[in-house]
């Protein structure tokens, strides 16, 4: 017998029903969604947890003189978002 969680996250509402499944059928265990999505959600998540392996809060070296400066955040903002999410 296996437990399995769907994690569906949508545009206004995440929903996470967890089931019970053998080799003949499955039952729903239970079932919750929560009033979380949208634009704002994906940019959040992908602003925290992707974009800083892409290079946001990182160095960049000056191209003409010394030093460093961080990376200007509002190359990582406009990605960030759901329907931009395929140009990366």
């Amino acid at each position: 017998m296996e437990i399995s969680l769907i994690v569906d996250i949508g545009e206004g509402t995440s929903d996470f029903p967890l089931f019970q499944s053998d080799h003949e059928r499955m039952t729903i265990v239970a079932s919750h969604g929560v009033c979380i999505g949208g634009t704002d959600f994906y940019r959040a998540i992908s602003s925290s947890q992707v974009m800083p392996l892409l290079g946001k809060v990182t160095q960049l070296r000056n191209v003409l003189g010394h030093g460093t400066s961080i990376v200007p955040n509002a190359i990582f903002n406009n990605p960030a978002t759901w329907e931009k999410i395929p140009f990366l």
